[in-house]
């Protein structure tokens, strides 16, 4: 059964079968850690019940590669406006204009409540442009693109997994957990997962995440993805809970 937060709080908090824990999405977690992104007030008020309730929150391995792939994405613009800030003399003016586009769209974004990612296209092409700018080790005995990784980038990406376990008292289910029957009644695997992405097209980050809880004992899941908390109602609500964020309760 899908529920909303408020849902969830009102009626399902207390419930004895959450004792056990929620499994938490990569959303939810990046929402909690990241101020600019749409969830992040949501998923702190989530977590902040899970904590008043005693309700443990467990993730995994697939959820931490993903989490630190989608913050990656996010401190790359970070990284590239604050080259455009330092070394915008050195730019090209079709440089310049690309990363004054890119600040104007961060700007509108933070008025939408949407976080600004970019994509793995976009990455490679700034990485081209940059080295072109410093081929060689500058002055300062790097390029422009070991800059940007290294001084930008590098020193808050580092961190950012073990400060999100620590701020919200995550629990890791990783290879030693999956043997353990009071979690799971069976091992999650690629092969199952292959199913469900042949039954879904969904992605096989998700797809992974989605046979990890239905290879639990977990009763609760959250997530804010439309399709993860769809097809796990399908096959799983009868009997578990999806926790999802209703649009008034982002607005």
């Amino acid at each position: 059964m899908i529920v909303d937060l408020r849902t969830f709080k009102a009626t399902y908090a207390r419930d004895p079968r959450l004792r056990l824990g929620c499994v938490v999405d990569t959303n939810i977690l990046f929402g909690a850690s990241y101020p600019l992104d749409r969830l992040n007030t949501w998923s702190e008020k989530f977590v902040e019940v899970c904590r008043n309730s005693g309700i443990p929150l467990y993730t995994n391995l697939n959820v931490r590669a993903e989490y630190l792939d989608i913050y990656r994405r996010a401190l790359a613009v970070e990284s590239l406006l604050q080259i455009w800030s330092q070394f915008r003399t050195d730019l090209s003016g079709d440089t310049q204009k690309r990363l004054k586009a890119l600040d104007q769209l961060v700007r509108e974004n933070i008025q939408r409540n949407k976080t600004t990612l970019i994509s793995e296209r976009d990455i490679k092409e700034y990485k081209e442009t940059l080295l072109q700018i410093f081929p060689v080790a500058s002055s300062t005995g790097k390029d422009l693109w070991q800059i940007l990784c290294e001084d930008f980038l590098l020193p808050q990406l580092a961190p950012s997994w073990d400060d999100v376990v620590d701020s919200l008292g995550l629990n890791f289910a990783g290879s030693r957990a999956l043997e353990d029957t009071t979690l799971f009644t069976s091992v999650p695997n690629w092969a199952d997962a292959t199913k469900i992405i042949g039954k879904s097209c969904m992605g096989s980050m998700d797809a992974m995440i989605v046979n990890f809880f239905g290879c639990s004992k977990f009763y609760a899941l959250v997530t804010a993805d439309a399709q993860v908390a769809e097809y796990l109602d399908g096959e799983h609500g009868a009997n578990r809970l999806i926790i999802f964020p209703d649009d008034e309760e982002l607005s």
